[in-house]
């Protein structure tokens, strides 16, 4: 063979080993360009998560304001909006709430005052007296706010719009105690699944108005002292309250002196057990339109409106007493009430009566059905119609003396 030239063998070596060199360099780039995308996709999915979670986050905050005086500067940072001196607040146990035990993971909350985050001590000191906006951003969603804010003495107002409530079962005493409180903002609060609101504002002296008509309540049980003394509250819009699980209302509106107006027009009673105390000392309100409550299941009535010395009318017409055990001291103080048709009630369980009318002077009609109204099984029915100076004895009398 001639020298510089190549067999047909060598040849496709040669080329044989150019073809795998190329392969390789194209798997090699292939790699490397999967390898990319893929971080890239990482990059992306990782980016996308933390996007979500950082809006979820923003969104999910209460912001409240607060009035610190001298005797606040120094507080529990966990509670340093106020007064009060309480071992553990609910912002440390929300997790826990929720099953979560690892200690790295109990801050569920960062805390900015004035813009400014703050550690989660024990103490914080204000740096003077004045007006403070507190955020709380959530960093996931709780299940319960009861004792939120129970017994923050210096909250002004809080804003609940951007708070994600949507899981939220419990509300009790929320609220509690709050007594500079001014305004709540519950637009776009969630309560779809909460069951008990049991003394969510008991005591917010100086809220003036509330409104309530986003609440979803088709699955709340309790409402007992909801709004007791709340004696600043003039108007309560419950225009979407619906109750159909709602078995407990006793002392809902107790102590609510300056209620007005109440629309409870929609609110299904149905299931409900005790109303005892319902509207005692409303001083202010004048008519109460009850004719759609449903009082088939209700045992207890005692002080329903005790001290309802304003009240003109009051119609009882689709009041069921059937199983009622106590109407004591029922409508004791309604001196403003000059007729009163109570037809429909039956006694045959009832237990207790005494001073059910006392002190309505102004009282001059009552309808009462001998019949089904009787005392005979009654020990003692001590004061019923004391003070009744008004009432003429043909209404008294004929039940008195031929039931007892």
């Amino acid at each position: 063979m001639s020298k510089g030239k190549h067999s047909n063998k060598e040849i496709n070596i040669k080329e044989s080993d150019n073809f795998n060199r190329i392969s390789q360099n194209k798997d090699r780039k292939e790699k490397d360009n999967n390898l990319k995308d893929n971080k890239k996709k990482e990059y992306t999915k990782n980016e996308t998560k933390n996007i979500t979670q950082n809006e979820q986050s923003e969104k999910n905050i209460i912001i409240a304001q607060i009035k610190v005086n001298q005797d606040d500067l120094k507080q529990r940072i966990i509670n340093s909006y106020e007064n009060i001196r309480r071992e553990e607040a609910d912002i440390w146990n929300w997790d826990e709430i929720q099953g979560i035990e690892n200690e790295e993971q109990i801050k569920n909350c960062d805390i900015f005052i004035n813009n400014e985050k703050i550690e989660n001590n024990y103490y914080y000191t204000f740096p003077q007296e004045g007006l403070y906006t507190i955020k709380y951003l959530f960093k996931k969603c709780i299940i319960a706010t009861n004792f939120l804010f129970y017994k923050c003495n210096s909250l002004i107002t809080i804003d609940l719009s951007n708070f994600i409530s949507k899981n939220v079962i419990n509300m009790e005493y929320m609220f509690f105690n709050c007594k500079s409180l001014t305004s709540i903002n519950f637009s776009n609060f969630n309560t779809e699944k909460v069951t008990s609101m049991r003394c969510i504002f008991y005591s917010c002296k100086s809220l003036k108005s509330i409104d309530l008509s986003s609440f979803n309540t088709n699955n709340l049980v309790d409402m007992c002292f909801m709004f007791k003394i709340c004696e600043s509250l003039t108007k309560i819009n419950l225009s979407n309250f619906h109750g159909q699980n709602v078995t407990n209302i006793r002392s809902a509106f107790c102590h609510c002196t300056s209620l007005k107006e109440i629309d409870l027009s929609n609110f299904n009673t149905q299931n409900v057990i005790n109303m005892g105390y319902l509207f005692y000392d409303c001083k202010s309100l004048t008519s109460l339109d009850l004719s759609k409550f449903n009082t088939k299941n209700v045992i207890d009535m005692r002080f329903m409106f005790k001290g309802c010395d304003s009240l003109i009318n009051l119609d009882l017409s689709n009041f069921n007493t059937n199983n009622v055990t106590n109407m004591g001291y029922m409508f004791n103080g309604c001196n403003s009430l000059c007729s009163l048709d109570i037809s429909n009630f039956n006694t045959s369980n009832v237990n207790y009566i005494i001073s059910m009318f006392k002190d309505c002077n102004s009282l001059v009609e009552l309808e009462i059905n001998t019949n089904t109204f009787k005392t005979t099984h009654i020990n003692d029915i001590g004061d019923i119609f004391e003070g009744c100076n008004s009432l003429i004895n043909k209404y008294i009398y004929p039940f008195v003396n031929n039931n007892i």
